[in-house]
């Protein structure tokens, strides 16, 4: 084996081993940041919507925020009487 041939075989081993290692999501930095202290007035939707740090987690808290809400329980919406 060549000298250049060592050099790319410690490369590729050196590469698999980095896609290997678990990368961090947006989800882990956001969890790792302090909480934001509770307030009288804090409005959840507000802060989401103003968010900007975090662009994916963004969009999906979004998503599931706007999701419409029944109180109406399950037996009720399918009962017959």
């Amino acid at each position: 084996m060549s000298y250049t041939q060592d050099i790319f075989e410690i490369y590729y081993t050196l590469l698999e081993t980095d896609l290997q290692i678990a990368q961090k999501s947006e989800l882990d930095f956001y969890l790792e940041e302090a909480v934001t202290p509770r307030t009288d007035n804090f409005d959840i939707l507000v802060h989401w919507k103003a968010a900007t740090r975090y662009p994916i987690l963004t969009l999906t808290v979004r998503d599931i925020y706007a999701m419409v809400v029944s109180i109406v329980a399950s037996e009720s919406v399918f009962s017959m009487g």
